[in-house]
């Protein structure tokens, strides 16, 4: 059955703004936490606002009527590609990968210093430009050949897909009581993805070429509880294209689906809103 009226009045008391669209934003973004993963939490509060505001990724906040943070995610551009070779960088950048992981748990590092590992573990995960400086800044020249990494600007591959990632996706944990009252016979992170991020990726589609949509899923159970609930979102881990992942995402699913049959499913969740009982 179709959404209802008072459904619908309910969820358009939400609000969807770009974090860096008002300064207050940096203040109400202290009261959201996350217990399943801290580092999202983390990362709102500490660089989402300048890398907002910087355009680098474009993050954005739901809101009640009451100006609470019920939800955030980030979008950011993409490519995927047809693979025909592999990256030349892999094995360097493998090494540093390890590197940085042991030396998070060496407990002789003062936790400042590893500060400065795990900055360089989230760039490499949200790509957002692993640099040659920051690099120096926390490895000696005999731990990493950094020329290796950086020699060469181009990539062979086959033929290219634009495509826009989902880079964060998060909820706050505070706002869970209050949305459990209001009854909603859908998940909050469904919603949010069909009533406020699938019309920003219309948007964009307005305005430059996006054939996908795409996110990598972070899920180590064994019964794939988040990878499954993707899937009902639409996103297929089918290995037909290829992406950049980054080394702190290899544990993760790459997961995709077509932008040009996003607003058929958007319609199709909304008028199957609430489950029909009556069917066997």
């Amino acid at each position: 059955m179709k959404i209802t009226e008072e459904q619908r009045k309910v969820l358009d008391s939400f609000s969807c703004e770009r974090l860096a669209g008002k300064p207050e934003n940096m203040r109400i973004v202290e009261d959201f936490y996350n217990s399943r993963n801290p580092q999202l939490e983390q990362n709102l509060k500490d660089k989402a606002y300048e890398e907002d505001e910087n355009n680098t990724t474009a993050y954005y906040v739901i809101k009640d009527e009451e100006g609470s943070v019920v939800f955030y995610f980030s979008l950011k551009c993409g490519m995927l590609y047809d693979k025909i070779v592999e990256a030349d960088q892999y094995q360097q950048l493998q090494k540093i990968y390890n590197l940085l992981i042991k030396k998070i748990t060496d407990k002789s590092i003062s936790e400042d210093k590893k500060e400065g590992f795990k900055e360089l573990l989230e760039s490499l995960r949200s790509k957002k430009g692993l640099t040659r400086e920051s690099l120096e800044r926390v490895f000696r020249a005999d731990e990493v050949t950094i020329d290796e990494i950086f020699k060469g600007n181009q990539r062979h591959v086959g033929k290219t897909y634009s495509g826009v990632e989902i880079v964060h996706f998060c909820i706050n944990d505070g706002y869970r009581e209050k949305w459990e009252a209001l009854n909603m016979p859908q998940r909050l992170g469904s919603i949010i993805f069909w009533k406020f991020i699938i019309p920003q990726v219309e948007c964009l589609l307005e305005i430059v070429g996006c054939e996908y949509i795409f996110l990598f899923a972070a899920d180590l159970s064994e019964d794939e509880s988040l990878v499954n609930y993707y899937r009902e979102l639409g996103f297929t881990d089918s290995l037909v294209h290829h992406v950049a992942i980054p080394l702190y995402d290899l544990a993760c699913k790459f997961m995709h689906q077509k932008t040009n049959q996003l607003i058929e499913k958007q319609k199709k969740f909304f008028e199957n809103f609430n489950p029909d009982f009556s069917e066997k």
